[in-house]
């Protein structure tokens, strides 16, 4: 009985043996596969051509530039999101990247740039801020005064492509702004702002087509007063001047005397 069950024995080992060894076979195997597909990644799909869509206030050199990418980089390994903060950061003007592989050799950067909604001041400078508080860039009063100005707050500690920040005691007022900002822009009525006072604690005040002062909540629904507006200037001769007061339930117009 002894001499027959040794070699089962032996057999049990040889079959575990070739188990473990067929596991490493496979392990390797996987290894070596791998190795062979990131080298094949490394060798082939290089940059031959960076191609920008959807510049206006930026040359694509100067997008291509910013992105950091070199002809002959490899397009498969390379990170969109350092990619796009690079361009970012170098070019405040840019709102959204969006970049893509155009397999074999082509890299495609698309860009929506940044619109300015109004001027602001901050350090003893004007900035200039699109409707989601970027600061855009630091520029003179002659420009500034082409864009709706934003008085009765200061800008703390200013940097261009960084977003605004108003001076201790108004910071609530940051978001107030920015809401009659998307309102405005939403509404396409930008063009027909030359001010927003912040100045006093319940009222903003907007000077309207160089004719009207409006009077507006600080705490109101935005897009449904400056749809309130329209209205109400479109019911005034194109003559009259004054003040629109929208801060009750019914508006209310007091001409300039």
């Amino acid at each position: 009985m002894e001499r027959r069950r040794r070699p089962v024995k032996r057999i049990k080992r040889r079959g575990r043996t070739r188990g473990r060894f067929g596991f490493l076979y496979k392990f390797l195997s996987i290894i070596l596969i791998c190795a062979a597909l990131i080298a094949g990644l490394t060798l082939f799909f290089k940059t031959a051509e960076i191609r920008v869509e959807g510049v206006g206030r930026y040359a694509p050199e100067e997008i291509s530039s910013a992105s950091g990418i070199k002809i002959g980089d490899n397009l498969i390994l390379l990170n969109k999101y350092a990619v796009a903060n690079r361009i970012f950061s170098a070019l405040p003007y840019v709102d959204k990247v969006v970049i893509r592989r155009d397999l074999p050799g082509t890299l495609v950067i698309s860009v929506t740039e940044c619109s300015v909604a109004a001027a602001a001041q901050g350090g003893g400078y004007f900035f200039l801020i699109d409707k989601n508080g970027k600061l855009l860039e630091r520029c003179d009063a002659s420009l500034a005064a082409r864009y709706p100005q934003v008085l009765g707050v200061e800008l703390a500690h200013p940097s261009v492509g960084e977003k605004l920040e108003f001076e201790s005691g108004a910071e609530a007022k940051k978001e107030y702004l920015l809401e009659i900002l998307a309102a405005l822009h939403e509404k396409e009525m930008l063009g027909n702002v030359q001010s927003i006072d912040l100045a006093e604690q319940t009222v903003l005040r907007l000077w309207y087509l160089e004719r009207f002062t409006v009077l507006i909540p600080l705490e109101s629904d935005y897009p449904f007063k400056l749809k309130y507006l329209d209205h109400v200037v479109k019911m005034l001769a194109s003559n009259e001047k004054g003040t629109i007061d929208l801060t009750r339930e019914e508006a209310h117009f007091i001409p300039n005397r």
